[in-house]
């Protein structure tokens, strides 16, 4: 199977690109994915989240191997793949100069916490399991000529044997009781694994917190045939959009503050008929 980072070359569909356009702002969708402008500025939660992710996939690959590894190995770790992605950011901007020091530390309490938590019942199946499979609905027709693609951060059999998709995230808070129910990241990934394998397994969100004592907790979902049949739907209702040219700003949206392209969406009513063409 091709990396992610070659599935990308080609055209696709992403929950990355479906919540931007659905969730996010059309308008930001427009400037990233049609007329692929440069971000104006990038904020720390980018680099941070990268290397988070980077950090649990060398402990993930480490019990792979069936080797252990202590906590502060892990957090030296998270601190190398931090410098690194901060390095290789395009744009990013800090607070404050004691802004890279302190998301460091609070980087490292966090791989700490989720080693801490991590039960070592379950066994890592795969890492990083990219996918690319064709969006097709409820009567067996593909919706667009362009495929759904992703990455499972982790595959495991869980103590009971069984097999469970996980994805690990950073949060400000713990989240909302109910909100894996709905999240769309959860049916595309486990629609994705359903189609590769023919099985529709648990979908597991593992989540730590970006608090002063960071805490880990496990939110386990399941989808049916019936929320695949709407994602593909949702995917055609956006295809439909994208050809007419509908893109507009999401006026005050919870995005907004941090939004990479912020100066574009500011100018987009004085500059709409040069973007215009380049949808076509």
């Amino acid at each position: 199977m091709p990396t992610l980072s070659a599935l990308r070359q080609e055209p696709h569909h992403s929950y990355s690109s479906l919540s931007t356009f659905l969730s996010i702002c059309p308008l930001q969708y427009a400037f990233r994915y049609i007329y692929k402008l440069e971000p104006e500025r990038t904020g720390v939660s980018l680099p941070f989240g990268s290397a988070f992710h980077g950090a649990l996939s060398w402990l993930a690959n480490r019990r792979k191997q069936g080797e252990s590894s202590k906590p502060e190995e892990l957090a030296g770790v998270f601190s190398e793949c931090w410098k690194a992605e901060s390095k290789r950011t395009v744009g990013l901007t800090f607070k404050s100069n004691e802004e890279w020091d302190e998301l460091n530390a609070l980087g490292r309490k966090m791989v700490a916490a989720f080693h801490e938590g991590w039960s070592e019942d379950e066994e890592v199946v795969q890492v990083a399991r990219a996918f690319s499979v064709p969006i097709i609905d409820a009567d067996g027709e593909p919706v667009s000529d362009k495929p759904l693609i992703g990455e499972i951060d982790l595959v495991i059999k869980d103590k009971d044997g069984d097999t469970v998709l996980v994805d690990w995230k950073t949060s400000a808070t713990k989240w909302p009781e109910g909100k894996v129910y709905s999240h769309m990241q959860a049916t595309c990934f486990t629609y994705g694994w359903s189609r590769l394998t023919g099985d529709n397994p648990l979908f597991r969100f593992d989540v730590v917190t970006k608090t002063k004592k960071p805490s880990y907790e496990t939110l386990a979902t399941t989808r049916r045939e019936d929320d695949f049949n709407r994602l593909a739907e949702l995917v055609r209702v956006v295809e439909r959009a994208i050809a007419h040219d509908v893109f507009y700003p999401m006026h005050g949206g919870y995005a907004c503050k941090d939004c990479p392209h912020s100066g574009a969406c500011a100018n987009w009513h004085r500059n709409q008929a040069r973007y215009l063409p380049l949808a076509a």
